[in-house]
């Protein structure tokens, strides 16, 4: 049982001589202990009837367990020997549900004012022991005073001042404002005590050690207990700052994918949602990655006005990145500006950088062909290294993508940097393809067996091939021809002539003649009908289609054929045919079918 001061609502704790009451105070509280015997059952008739003034409050209720028994069977019975018993008392307090508690031992609440028949009781009864109830009512009471707590308020710059104002004033009518200051750390400390002004000066409190006021309202009248009415109290001071992210405002993250080597660009609005302006303002990215590696990277922009917007974009080169990345944005990290709040400052995004696992494409070419092992080759010539690769966005653009060396006949190597006078760099640019060209032209005047080493990587270190490119090539500086015959060989429709060249440099000339079986010369070839030639591996770009000087179409059969060449000018006062200034021949046979 409880019992609550009429006016004050004060728990009734101690009896009339000053000892608690049966009580366990916490906080305060009447607790008859367990209603089980006709002792306790007295000690609450007395608390209710002579202890409990009228019109004070009590509030009765049941705290038990399934097993609980507190001998409501008996309390009828205790009229006899107390001359009343629980029932009749509360019943005369305006309980109905009260006596329907010696059927089973069900939770109970009663709240009544005693002796006071304009209050309608409280009474809530479980209908079992596993129903939990509850009950709740007002209480009308008078005080001769009272306080009242204010929101803290603020952060602010800087402190103006306090106003306020009350109902009309009474002699008897007390009031006062305390002006409590509170810390960064949230320690609340006691500024200005008992203002009784109407106007109070704030600007000595330092903003900054104290960027939250709040104030306590003391009002007192002892004598009508009808105190003072607070209609206003206003706290003035000069707001701080606050900017937040505003990506509602715009925002463009170009993607949450990218390709190795892609830029990241992200444009983000900022708002500042005060009527204070802001200096320039910092802002500060902070990527982590799966490891939980941290970048961190700023960038100072322009002030942003009270009440402004302004956009912030910010660029990462992923060359050096892939995997699962975090960004976290913040503006005006660590209150570089005082501001009023911090939570709007910060945004996350996450991104995913594909990783290029791709190798590059390496293409070496002597004077425009592929060579296999051991080819032939001029002794200047032009070598070139293409270095091809799918990356559209990180180019072939250094020379340290590469490694070029060439072993010499006599064991001797020489690598070949890119300031020497014989290599050339050509970087490749992104608007078309991700290709990059070198060129070398060395001068290998030793005949013999050369070997070609090329190593080449992307820009994200992946090699091309497994392993480096060699090949061995042979410089001769004997003119010769060799390894001549005609492909497709027997034909029907055309064919074309292959055959190596050795050299320094391109025969004076080079023909080709077609005799029929008895020798008789049926068609000639000279040199400017054969193509483009080369020290090496050669195939005519004309095509013989069977026919004869003249056009005429030949019947099927077997034709020989010989390549000539000569290394020396023809004496220049003639310019007929000389089999004999063309020294290298080689012979072979044709075969028709039609």
């Amino acid at each position: 049982m409880l019992g609550f001061n009429k006016d004050t609502h004060l728990y009734r704790q101690l009896t009339p001589s000053g000892e608690n009451y049966n009580c366990w105070e916490n906080p305060g509280t009447v607790f008859i202990s367990t209603m089980a015997k006709q002792q306790d059952r007295a000690q609450a008739i007395e608390f209710i009837n002579n202890y409990v003034p009228d019109n004070d409050y009590v509030v009765m209720f049941t705290t038990q367990f399934r097993n609980t028994n507190y001998s409501v069977d008996q309390w009828a019975a205790d009229s006899i020997a107390l001359g009343t018993n629980i029932f009749q008392m509360l019943e005369q307090q305006g309980a109905k549900e009260i006596r329907k508690l010696a059927d089973f031992a069900s939770p109970y609440i009663l709240i009544f004012q005693k002796n006071n028949p304009n209050f309608t009781p409280i009474e809530v009864r479980a209908q079992d022991l596993n129903t939990n109830i509850s009950a709740e009512t007002i209480l009308p009471g008078s005080l001769n005073g009272g306080s009242m707590i204010g929101a803290p308020v603020g952060p602010a710059k800087s402190w103006q001042k306090l106003v306020w104002e009350v109902s009309e004033q009474e002699p008897d009518d007390k009031a006062n404002i305390d002006v409590y200051g509170i810390t960064t750390e949230g320690e609340q400390v006691l500024l200005l005590q008992q203002q009784v002004e109407k106007d109070v000066d704030l600007q000595e409190i330092d903003a900054t050690q104290y960027p939250y006021l709040q104030l306590y309202w003391h009002a007192t009248d002892s004598t009508n207990h009808t105190a003072l009415q607070l209609n206003h109290w206003r706290v003035l001071y000069e707001s701080l700052p606050d900017v937040a992210l505003a990506p509602n405002l715009g925002f463009e993250f170009h993607a949450d994918t990218l390709q190795q080597g892609e830029q990241l660009e992200l444009l983000l609005t900022l708002a500042n949602t005060s009527g204070t302006d802001m200096d320039s303002l910092l802002m500060k990215y902070t990527l982590i990655d799966e490891g939980n590696n941290q970048r961190t990277f700023r960038k100072r922009i322009e002030a942003l006005a009270a009440f402004d917007t302004i956009q912030v974009d910010w660029q990462f080169d992923t060359e050096l990145s892939s995997g699962k990345y975090q960004l976290i944005v913040e503006a005006n990290p660590n209150q570089e500006q005082r501001e009023s709040h911090t939570f709007n400052n910060v945004g996350v995004l996450e991104f995913f950088v594909e990783g290029d696992k791709r190798n590059p494409v390496l293409d070496v070419m002597f004077d425009g062909t592929r060579i296999k092992n051991r080819d032939i080759v001029s002794a200047t010539p032009l070598i070139t290294i293409d270095l091809r690769d799918e990356n559209q966005f990180l180019a072939l653009n250094d020379t340290a993508l590469f490694d070029i060396h060439i072993i010499f006949p006599n064991g001797q190597k020489q690598t070949y940097a890119f300031d020497h006078p014989a290599v050339r760099f050509y970087p490749a640019s992104l608007s078309t393809e991700n290709v990059a060209r070198v060129t070398l032209m060395p001068n290998l005047l030793e005949d013999g067996i050369y070997t070609l080493s090329v190593t080449a990587t992307d820009r994200s270190g992946n090699q091309a091939g497994q392993y480096a490119y060699t090949v061995d090539f042979e410089v001769t500086s004997n003119v010769s021809v060799s390894e001549v015959f005609a492909y497709p060989n027997p034909f029907s429709t055309s064919t074309q002539f292959v055959f190596q060249l050795s050299g320094n440099q391109l025969p004076e000339d080079i023909r080709i003649q077609i005799m029929d079986i008895s020798g008789k010369l049926i068609r000639e070839l000279v040199m400017d009908e054969l193509g483009l030639l080369r020290i090496g591996n050669n195939q005519t770009a004309f095509e013989w289609d069977g026919t004869d000087q003249f056009g005429k179409r030949l019947t099927s059969g077997v034709y020989v054929y010989r390549v000539l060449i000569k290394d020396k000018a023809t004496d220049a006062a003639t310019d007929e045919f000389d089999i004999n200034e063309y020294p290298y021949v080689r012979v072979g046979k044709l075969v028709l079918m039609r």
